[in-house]
């Protein structure tokens, strides 16, 4: 008798011993979670960001649309996985970053103000001027140098790499060759009006693209330019000036360039991509499958992103293959 008492203390020893291993097991994993749900990064904006890979009539498609806490005055990626923002009603104006197609962003060290224009030359080298700074990252946004501002009320920028490029205002053109420390103007003749967008190819070959819907090239640093104007298939639609960049121009190569513009007129509108693989002699139009907005298109012609003015932060990233396809 006293030995079966014996063994049964023994089992509920066992017992209370297993339950305290698996109770010792599970509190240190609900601790961590707890932590992990309160701790929150500063540097952190998370979004809803939806991925679809549903494909309209046409080659552009939509690869994500992403809807933020704060409107943004103007959203830039350089493909699906690397973009730029800058919030206009955050708690600061540092501009913000992504690696991983807008899931979560990481904010700038420093401060360099909410950006007018920006342009993304490659994931470490970017530029962007506001109304009243002029700024150069070499880091992907973490850090962001002051450089002497040009141009009062810069809207547009195209740069090749970290040295050259143009600034635009309303109506002066500026070159720097020495990565912004000295600026020059380029002359624009009379004849050009108010400008939509810029395009740098090579250091002495350019685009600029009126709001009237001329196309002009230079091929010799702005010295002359030659014209031509793009046809549109609805007459009754005229360009949107969104007062940050409402156009968009890239020209890959001697043969093929991506135009984008946002039109209006009778009651309608529409944001329009045209494409071109013979230098400009023909033109493709696309309507894409999003509303209005602030435009940038990356280098390559592949990446639109559109952030629409005015709304509780949407933004759309669209993607063409088949400008990758015309240029192989």
């Amino acid at each position: 008798m006293s030995c079966l008492k014996n063994i049964a203390i023994a089992c509920a020893m066992v017992l209370i011993l297993l339950a305290g291993c698996q109770t010792s097991d599970d509190t240190p994993e609900s601790t961590n979670q707890q932590e992990e749900t309160n701790i929150q990064d500063p540097q952190i904006d998370p979004t809803d960001t939806i991925d679809t890979q549903e494909k309209p009539d046409g080659p552009w498609h939509v690869v994500s649309q992403m809807q933020f806490e704060y409107r943004n005055n103007l959203v830039a990626f350089m493909n699906h996985e690397f973009g730029i923002r800058g919030n206009t009603g955050g708690r600061d104006r540092k501009i913000y970053y992504t690696s991983n197609g807008g899931q979560s962003w990481a904010g700038s060290e420093n401060n360099p103000g909410w950006p007018t224009a920006v342009d993304i030359v490659s994931a470490q080298s970017i530029w962007k001027c506001g109304h009243s700074k002029f700024n150069l990252s070499k880091d992907g946004g973490q850090t962001w140098q002051i450089l002497t501002n040009p141009i009062e009320e810069c809207r547009l920028l195209d740069f090749l790499n970290d040295q050259h490029g143009w600034a635009m205002s309303t109506s002066k053109l500026v070159v720097t060759k020495d990565g912004g420390n000295n600026w020059e103007e380029i002359i624009i003749p009379e004849a050009i009006g108010k400008i939509a967008a810029i395009s740098l190819q090579t250091s002495q070959e350019g685009y600029l693209l009126d709001f009237d819907r001329n196309l002009y090239h230079t091929i010799d640093g702005g010295q002359s330019w030659s014209a031509q104007t793009l046809e549109m298939t609805d007459s009754d639609l005229d360009m949107m000036d969104l007062n940050y960049p409402s156009a968009a121009i890239r020209f890959m190569d001697d043969e093929n360039g991506v135009v984008v513009m946002n039109l209006a007129g009778g009651g309608k509108s529409e944001l329009l991509a045209l494409h071109t693989a013979d230098g400009g002699q023909t033109w493709e139009h696309h309507v894409l499958p999003v509303g209005l907005g602030v435009l940038y298109l990356s280098h390559d012609g592949q990446y639109i992103t559109v952030t629409e003015p005015g709304s509780q932060g949407k933004v759309t990233l669209l993607a063409n293959q088949a400008v990758a396809e015309s240029r192989n």
